[in-house]
């Protein structure tokens, strides 16, 4: 994939000159559950390099919420207390919402937690995907289950199975 940034020449002896990325990776951003300290379930779109971390991103993707939805809460709060995820397989956000079962947490759900010294440009997201980034629950620090849901890379979707039409020794 080719990547566009053109060099900046600088003051620094140090550094005489740095690069500055002209193309930018766009995602866009989901925001589930609801919870006292952020009520919105906002989507929005945030740009990062694509040398980023997931570390970095989920920084500016809380930078960015805060910036749209008043909250009495800062930065670092919402960072510490959510986490970035994205579906796998043939799952919608739609069966994300209609999952979420307060009776049965925590909510098993076919997705993966990103790493978050995973580099941005590794992550393997479509045009038209989206991401997670989940809120904490419960809050504290030894908590047994504080997020909703528990992502699963290779969870198989339950729902309707038919059986085969072709001979069972094939």
């Amino acid at each position: 994939m080719p990547r566009f940034s053109v060099a900046v020449p600088t003051e620094d002896p140090q550094r005489p000159d740095f690069i500055v990325e002209v193309s930018l990776r766009k995602f866009k951003i989901l925001t589930w559950p609801r919870v006292k300290y952020f009520s919105d379930s906002i989507a929005a779109f945030v740009y990062v390099s694509r040398s980023d971390t997931v570390k970095e991103m989920r920084w500016r993707i809380c930078e960015a919420l805060l910036d749209s939805v008043e909250s009495q809460h800062s930065v670092d709060y919402l960072f510490n207390n959510s986490r970035l995820w994205k579906m796998e397989g043939d799952t919608t956000f739609a069966d994300v919402k209609d999952s979420l079962d307060s009776n049965k947490l925590p909510v098993e759900i076919q997705g993966r937690v990103l790493d978050p010294f995973l580099l941005v440009q590794d992550i393997e997201v479509a045009d038209g995907e989206s991401l997670i980034i989940e809120w904490r629950i419960q809050l504290g620090a030894n908590i047994a289950q504080p997020y909703a849901y528990d992502p699963k890379p290779n969870l198989k979707r339950k729902g309707v199975q038919v059986e085969s039409r072709l001979p069972a020794d094939m």
